[in-house]
């Protein structure tokens, strides 16, 4: 097996863990994601490593036998030349890729890059990137994003779990924790954002980062999910925490099974009256008549302290929207699986998150959306929400595509008010 790692300038830590020296090389980014990643040089037997960055040097000969290549790769490199480089050096190997760049500085095409990564190469791919939305804004979904990863992280029968990030404090975006089919992962390991975690694993007692992925036939038992973990189908779930968003397959979203499952949306929790109940309930009836893929989705929010503000509300069955939802700090955020538009709010005034075509957050201040760089939108005062408007999630510019959210639930003021629009 041979790994490649992508760096602009080799960074030191990268340059000690092969006992290599040169003044060329860059402070430590992330030497927790080294350790993680040179552990796996030894454990899978690498005995090549080709280091792609923009400075040139010669270096033959690191440790643990591991022989070193340096490839000049500089920002003006076509992606071919990248992708030439790359099969030369590998051959008929598989491959253990290793990214610390972050690509909105270095402007190499890596959409390009990727989407090769996934057609050409059938490799394991480790990632990190200084640029904590890189890889799921540059492409056009999350859910392409996950799949890539998901399929080559199925070629190794090992696990590794990188623990010590529960998702508090400043930590290290992008960090990835790589689970393998079939693995068990127990004992209060908090697996890192952008966690790949292939189909038949079972998970207990442990905190799920960020933009991670779970495949179908999985197991998470009294374990925490944090923002925006996606989904397979037939997967059971027990006792466990939902903060800030739960995308579910795109292709089926039918198979997920929740037993026992709290549901707190802070103390101005949106279940705080049995009448707030009921008009949820007539509404999602209404709802799954008009569109068969309405599905709904509750659960338990983390402000902070993961033991705060927990409610005894719980449901024996709790089935997942067609795509995504998102909670957040006493709000809630659903998308439906329409043709055209697929956007539907139901919120109470706070920090509010939608997760697929566009990246809400609420402020408070004036009414009104803007977007920025990287398909993110802000939504601001959402207790009076009446239309809104969602730019396009490709990088963020100024191209409007809804001047109207399609389904606007309101229970502001324990007043429920919906509004639809074709």
């Amino acid at each position: 097996m041979k790994a490649v790692i992508n760096v602009k300038a080799t960074e030191k830590w990268i340059e000690e863990k092969l006992g290599l020296q040169s003044t060329l090389a860059i402070p430590i980014v992330n030497k927790e994601l080294i350790d993680y990643f040179f552990d796996l040089i030894q454990t899978l037997n690498v005995e090549e490593v080709l280091i792609l960055n923009d400075e040139y040097r010669y270096i033959n000969q690191g440790k643990f036998g591991i022989k070193v290549t340096h490839q000049l790769v500089r920002s003006d490199l076509k992606v071919d030349d990248i992708r030439s480089r790359i099969t030369n050096f590998l051959g008929d190997e598989q491959m253990l890729y290793l990214d610390t760049l972050n690509f909105v500085h270095w402007d190499i095409h890596n959409d390009n890059l990727l989407e090769f990564l996934n057609e050409d190469i059938d490799n394991f791919l480790v990632t990190n990137s200084n640029n904590t939305r890189l890889h799921v804004e540059k492409l056009s979904n999350v859910g392409e994003y996950f799949n890539l990863n998901l399929k080559i992280l199925k070629k190794y029968s090992n696990s590794y779990c990188l623990p010590g990030y529960s998702g508090e404090g400043n930590i290290q975006y992008g960090q990835l924790c790589s689970v393998d089919t079939s693995a068990v992962i127990t004992g209060k390991c908090n697996i890192s954002n952008f966690t790949l975690v292939a189909e038949n694993v079972k998970v207990t007692n442990s905190i799920i980062g960020m933009h991670s992925y779970i495949a179908k036939n999985s197991e998470v038992i009294d374990s925490i999910l944090t923002d925006n973990v996606v989904l397979g189908d037939s997967l059971y779930i027990k006792n466990k925490l939902i903060a800030n968003g739960l995308i579910t397959n795109p292709e089926n979203g039918k198979s997920i099974r929740f037993d026992e499952v709290d549901t707190n949306l802070s103390k101005r929790s949106l279940f705080k009256n049995i009448s707030e109940v009921l008009k949820l309930v007539i509404t999602t009836i209404l709802v799954v008549i008009k569109f068969p893929f309405f599905k709904l989705l509750t659960g338990k929010e983390i402000m902070g302290d993961f033991e705060k503000s927990i409610s005894n509300s719980k449901f024996q069955e709790i089935i997942v929207w067609n795509n995504c939802i998102s909670f957040k700090n006493r709000s809630l955020f659903y998308r439906l699986g329409l043709d055209k538009y697929p956007l539907l709010v139901h919120s109470l005034k706070g920090n509010i998150r939608l997760v697929g075509d566009c990246i809400l957050n609420s402020y408070s201040r004036n009414s009104g959306v803007y977007s920025y760089a990287e398909s993110y939108c802000h939504l601001e005062d959402v207790e009076n929400v009446e239309s809104v408007e969602i730019h396009d999630r490709y990088y963020g510019h100024e191209r409007s595509v809804v001047k109207d959210l399609m389904v606007i639930i309101n229970f502001y003021h324990n007043r429920l008010t919906t509004s639809l629009y074709e």
